[in-house]
């Protein structure tokens, strides 16, 4: 589900027979908003039907914080 935009991803998890679970999501560099981070549990187990599968997915590049302005005196 890496990589794949979140829609896409909660319907292969169902195409897949299992279920989908939690969806968190963070911010991240790597991958653009809206596409999975992360999935749990990682594609190399093998689950059974109805199984959740949770993922988390990107919010994009954090929000660049403003630097404080030092007041003149």
């Amino acid at each position: 589900m890496v990589g794949l935009k979140e829609a896409d991803a909660k319907k292969k998890i169902v195409t897949a027979g299992c279920a989908n679970g939690k969806v968190s999501r963070k911010f991240s560099t790597r991958r653009p908003k809206g596409r999975v981070l992360t999935q749990n549990p990682s594609s190399d187990f093998v689950l059974d039907t109805g199984s959740k599968v949770n993922i988390t997915v990107s919010k994009g590049k954090a929000p660049k914080k403003k630097p404080k302005h030092k007041p003149h005196h």
